[in-house]
């Protein structure tokens, strides 16, 4: 998870100064002072979600502190907030709340809910007669799928 943190005022007078920056290890205001304190970009970053180039620093620490300790559905959905608009205090406040599964399909979120009984207590002999196609469609009014580390996952949007 880095970042390339750059010295605009060298970048206007043609010249590259910036360094990379692991947001999960390094002190990114310290990394701002080393700049000589001069204004600065995000020009480049290799991070699961977008950002832009004048990211707050501090929320950008804050998401490096706690992505070691959360779980892929969490990253999942943090990533998904930010991808939606969120900045990242916010995500970072909402992302815990949010109902996440992992399924391939809307058709088969649907089996699984039908299977946990989120539906409530459906006779086996009638599960038969149950069109999962047609909850699918309709619970995408309301999930959104978000593909991360090559798992789908299913999150429930506010």
């Amino acid at each position: 998870m880095k970042i390339y943190l750059a010295n605009l005022q060298a970048y206007n007078e043609g010249k590259l100064s910036g360094k990379w920056l692991d947001i999960t290890k390094d002190d990114l205001q310290q990394a701002v002072i080393d700049l000589g304190e001069a204004e600065w970009a995000i020009h480049d970053y290799e991070l699961p979600f977008k950002i832009g180039e004048h990211e707050n620093l501090n929320d950008l620490q804050e998401v490096g502190k706690k992505w070691g300790t959360m779980y892929d559905y969490e990253k999942a959905a943090f990533c998904c907030l930010v991808d939606d608009g969120y900045t990242l205090k916010e995500a970072l406040e909402c992302y815990e709340d949010r109902s996440v599964y992992e399924a391939n399909s809307f058709e088969d979120l649907a089996y699984q809910f039908v299977e946990e009984g989120l539906y409530g207590d459906i006779p086996e002999l009638l599960e038969y007669y149950i069109n999962y196609e047609a909850i699918g469609r309709d619970l995408a009014f309301y999930y959104t799928e978000y593909e991360f580390n090559n798992n789908n996952y299913f999150i429930r949007n506010e």
